[in-house]
């Protein structure tokens, strides 16, 4: 089914409104912002908004009725020629309480990073500045929002959402408000969810038939369910357009608030999640929440949505657009509760002998390092851990809590930590399997900003753990010269929200001559292509592919891709030397294969950091990491296209449960290969592998793109 995004009003959906329910949910506190979506204005600036900037740079600041977020205005601040400073719209300052508790939100577009920062003035008049968590790149709307606690002598606050480098940011829809504690319990919003109570017989009470197109459609209120005695039956046959669904009466939500919805269903074709969102006007915008396999037994379905800015009522469509036919029971639509923490003491707090309950410290390599317990400097409180690393050579060193023996293999979680730091930090999980031995996986490195020596900096990602994880901890540490000083760490049980479909695209790196030789054939064997990440100086050379071969896999439906010149460390290199990597290599690529070669990028060995990825975006669409991880669209960053990698152990049954993962999610799995052959190198892959993986592969029938491929399908899901 086509994502739908238009509006519908008028006496259809007035009927909507008449018959939609109204159970009691949790009250949203009063927004503190004036003329928070910047609809009100004077002289041709919103009212109650301000221009600030400092430091030598050319900004500009925009105020536009071009593609807002929700009415018809929003706010852009644009910067060229940056060399120091920042600049940004600011809402007029607001009073607050001391010592309470605040959340910020804002949507937001920008092309590059962007901090947001609370300008605290306190009863004397000081000002005082404290970082907020920064705020990711996003091409499309994106809703930004975080907690923050006022200083004890507090009078005022303004939270500035800048940019400080050559780009531009967009904010609309911007909220300051009291801080509401989550619930702790929940209330299905869904009146007569199993459909038990009918006042005809006919119909179940609180529900409807709904449906569009050219199709035809038989409704039924039947007398077996997945509990109780009742369930609703949708038959459609001679399709050709449309819908059709039975759907419970639209009920009161919160903007900014998530919630889970499920059902149980069973159906004989692939069916839609649609969620119709109305406003107060009754104007109603409908999103695709993705798709729903076929089963033939009862089955769940669910999936979580946070409801957009202005919006009151929502009513979930569980619907079918094929032919074929659709039951479904026990409907559920709850504000979702966050998971328990899984760690201990997680903000340090607890010590026993000078030492954090329930945490650790351990090194390794050459190299001095000293832990330290900060008991007047936390992140939320004054406690807090810290490692300094000097006389650095190899290794690394770090603190980290006691592994959880609760965690299960083939289940995602989210983890976030907060940081200090004067270097580069990297993230680890490590897990042990049901032997005992300890196995660690790259996750997303954190990106300091140049504030994160003095301020606390957020660090979020997520992962999901192997099949026979027994345990897990995560290690946020540093293996260079410097100091890194953690707090406030959470780990949680998570799902990822899916693309409309599961995706594999397998990449190989290097363009050695043996992924030709071997493994062409067996992708030609088996109808799939592939990413080839082509180092273009070392074409040509022995052990490395030709132009021909190479030019072999583009004709095959393959994509090229680029792997720098020389396959450097590009943390490594200056400013001059990156640039010349990444050009030289596209321009080479280009020359030989086409235009539309070297549009996507992957480094060498997956190191990167900030200055990397701000190069590597100038030339490239992407850039594919050697992190660890499913790409789904709650945790996709095109700049950092996580992966499953293949190294000489890994067998074809591993390689068919990641598959397995990517189908049950609806995520995107990239399987990075190196070699084909059955040497010894520890990244190879025989051959006999490569041919049981992709035969495993095709026998799922999951669809197999290149990164390119992938990208122009999930890209316009965002």
């Amino acid at each position: 089914m086509k994502k739908f995004v238009y509006l519908i009003s008028g006496l259809f959906l007035s009927l909507y409104l008449l018959l939609g329910l109204q159970p009691p949910v949790r009250a949203a506190s009063v927004n503190l912002i004036s003329n928070p979506s910047f609809e009100t204005a004077s002289g041709g600036q919103p009212t109650d908004w301000n221009q600030g900037g400092w430091g030598s740079n050319t900004r500009s600041f925009d105020y536009s009725s071009t593609n807002p977020h929700s009415g018809s205005m929003s706010a852009t601040v644009n910067i060229t020629n940056y060399s120091t400073g920042d600049a940004k719209w600011l809402a007029n300052p607001v009073s607050v309480s001391p010592s309470t508790k605040y959340t910020y939100s804002d949507y937001y577009r920008s092309d590059v990073s962007t901090r947001v920062v609370a300008a605290f003035v306190d009863n004397s008049g000081n000002s005082t500045y404290v970082e907020l968590s920064p705020a990711a790149p996003a091409t499309n709307w994106m809703q930004y929002t975080t907690d923050f606690t006022t200083p004890s002598n507090v009078a005022t606050v303004t939270v500035y959402h800048l940019i400080d480098s050559n780009g531009s940011l967009t904010i609309d829809d911007v909220r300051l408000a009291l801080f509401v504690t989550p619930p702790t319990t929940t209330q299905n919003l869904i009146a007569n969810p199993s459909m038990e109570t009918s006042t005809d017989g006919v119909t179940p009470d609180s529900w409807n038939q709904g449906g569009w197109g050219t199709n035809t459609s038989n409704f039924s209120y039947q007398n077996t369910g997945h509990t109780g005695t009742r369930s609703l039956y949708v038959q459609m046959s001679n399709y050709s357009s449309g819908d059709a669904k039975w759907y419970a009466n639209a009920v009161a939500v919160n903007a900014g608030q998530a919630y889970t919805y499920s059902d149980y269903y069973q159906s004989s074709t692939s069916t839609e999640l649609v969620a119709q969102y109305l406003d107060a006007s009754g104007q109603a915008t409908y999103v695709d929440l993705g798709s729903v396999p076929a089963s033939q037994t009862w089955a769940q379905a669910s999936v979580d949505l946070t409801i957009p800015a202005n919006i009151t009522k929502v009513s979930i469509f569980h619907l079918i657009a094929a032919n074929g036919w659709l039951s479904i029971d026990d409907v559920s639509l709850m504000v979702k509760v966050p998971t328990s923490n899984l760690i201990s003491n997680p903000s340090v707090e607890s010590a026993s002998n000078n030492q954090p309950t329930g945490w650790q410290h351990d090194k390794w390599g050459t190299n001095t390092s000293t832990f330290s317990y900060i008991t007047n400097d936390g992140h939320n409180s004054t406690k807090s851990v810290k490692v300094t690393i000097s006389k650095y050579s190899s290794g690394d060193a770090k603190w980290y809590f006691n592994p959880i023996s609760s965690v299960s293999g083939d289940k995602s979680y989210k983890f976030s930590a907060w940081y200090k730091t004067n270097t580069q930090p990297s993230a680890v999980v490590m897990y042990t399997d049901s032997s005992n031995n300890e196995n660690y996986m790259t996750i997303p490195r954190p990106l300091p900003n140049s504030n994160s020596s003095t301020t606390w900096t957020q660090y979020s990602s997520t992962f999901t753990l192997p099949k026979g994880a027994t345990s897990a901890t995560v290690f946020m540490l540093i293996s260079s010269n410097g100091w890194l000083q953690v707090d406030d760490y959470s780990m949680q049980e998570y799902t990822p929200t899916g693309f409309s479909q599961p995706i594999v695209s397998l990449t190989f790196d290097d363009g050695l001559a043996s992924t030709y030789t071997n493994g062409l054939p067996l992708l030609e064997q088996y109808g799939v292509v592939s990413t080839q990440y082509l180092i273009s100086g070392f074409l040509n050379t022995p052990g490395y592919m030709t132009t021909a071969q190479a030019s072999a896999f583009k004709a095959q439906g393959s994509e090229i891709g680029s792997h720098t010149v020389t396959h450097p460390a590009l943390t490594t290199l200056t400013s001059s030397a990156l640039n010349t990597e990444l050009s030289q290599s596209q321009s080479t690529l280009r020359g030989l294969f086409g235009s539309d070669t070297a549009i996507d990028f992957a480094s060498p060995e997956g190191l990167y950091n900030q200055s990397v990825l701000t190069a590597v975006k100038q030339y490239y669409r992407s850039h594919r990491s050697v992190d660890v991880g499913y790409n789904s669209k709650d945790n996709f960053d095109p700049y950092n296209i996580r992966v499953q990698n293949i190294e000489a152990t890994t067998t074809p049954a591993e390689v068919a449960d990641w598959v397995n993962q990517a189908i049950n999610t609806n995520s995107w799995l990239v399987i990075v290969y190196h070699g084909i052959d059955n040497g010894t190198d520890p990244y190879h892959t025989t051959p006999s592998d490569l041919s049981a993986e992709l035969s495993n592969i095709r026998s799922t029938g999951v669809q197999v793109m290149t990164v390119g491929q992938a990208l122009d399908t999930v890209l316009p899901q965002l």
